[in-house]
């Protein structure tokens, strides 16, 4: 099995395309009704996202990945490609800028024109054809990988089934989408702006129900998520289970069995939110407080079990820094 690896920017592994011989003719396999996606609103907004994304569209014209910066890239095929038995190692977000997607995963199948924006789910395994256009005998795509949630994301349960790939475009998903792949392409920019336009877009996307694909998490993120919302609740498995609509034992035997017994989460997950407080400003009693530790011994003692030092010497050292910049 070939694997997507966008994220270590390597195409394929580095290596040329599989050929995916059943896909040969890929109108009408298996008596499946390949026809384009209707994923778009009313207005069709295509050429207004395709407009907005020309700056992204390459001059440079060689097959294979084009970085922009980060986790933005553009995917260039100069010859039509069918690639089988594709593993997408992140989750991805892509619009096609020239040429023709065709998708197949099961019986589902769906042809991606351009301006069309699609979400794939970590770990699905699918094939791809990639077909140029007749004018420009070029196909692009723009690709933005999510390795990691933001904070401000919630993890998602994964969906038992996947119903299709393409996402309705809104006018303000076009405007958030664009937003956020010039932050992300600008290097000059902050990278706290690039995570701000990077939420918006998470935020908007979890209205639709291709875009949902991207905030899917397993069980381990998604307790992490909600201890860490409410780090100073009086959690206990019973808690935790109910609010991931699972039974406390199941969720005491999968935290154990991924190597997150439920006291070691909390307590670990608890920290982390105390250590970025603390780097915040916060003081020890105050970060200790906020996730919900009554006794500073028991605190040192945790903090120390996870950073190798006291949360005093986390103080000492940022005030160190700080007196280091202003000197």
């Amino acid at each position: 099995m070939r694997r997507f690896c966008h994220g270590a920017r390597r195409w394929l592994c580095g290596e040329r395309p599989a050929l995916c011989p059943e896909r040969s003719n890929c109108r009408g396999q298996g008596g499946l009704d390949m026809t384009i996606s209707a994923a778009m609103s009313i207005t069709d907004l295509r050429p207004t996202l395709l407009a907005r994304l020309r700056p992204f569209q390459s001059t440079a014209f060689r097959h294979g990945p084009h970085p922009h910066a980060g986790p933005l890239l553009s995917y260039c095929s100069l010859d039509r490609e069918r690639l089988s038995a594709i593993s997408i190692d992140e989750p991805l977000l892509s619009i096609v800028l020239r040429g023709r997607k065709e998708l197949w995963q099961g019986d589902l199948a769906e042809v991606l024109t351009p301006g069309m924006a699609f979400a794939l789910p970590r770990g699905l395994v699918l094939d791809v054809v990639n077909i140029p256009d007749d004018r420009s005998g070029i196909y692009q795509s723009l690709i933005l990988s999510v390795p990691a949630l933001p904070p401000a994301i919630r993890p998602l349960a994964p969906a038992a089934r996947i119903d299709g790939f393409a996402i309705t475009l809104t006018p303000d998903l076009v405007e958030s989408i664009c937003h956020a792949a010039v932050a992300v392409a600008d290097k000059g920019q902050s990278q706290a702006l690039a995570g701000l336009r990077l939420t918006e877009l998470l935020w908007l996307l979890q209205a639709d129900p291709a875009g949902r694909h991207l905030m899917a998490g397993d069980l381990v993120q998604r307790a992490r998520w909600l201890i860490a919302a409410q780090p100073d609740r009086a959690w206990s498995v019973d808690l935790l289970a109910a609010d991931l609509g699972t039974g406390a034992s199941t969720l005491r035997r999968k935290l154990t069995a991924a190597g997150w017994p439920f006291r070691a989460l909390l307590a670990e997950v608890r920290i982390q939110v105390a250590h970025r407080a603390i780097g915040a400003g916060a003081s020890v009693t105050q970060a200790a407080e906020a996730v919900g530790y009554r006794s500073r011994s028991h605190f040192t003692q945790a903090y120390r079990a996870v950073f190798g030092q006291t949360p005093g010497g986390r103080v000492i050292d940022g005030e160190r820094m700080e007196n280091a910049r202003a000197g």
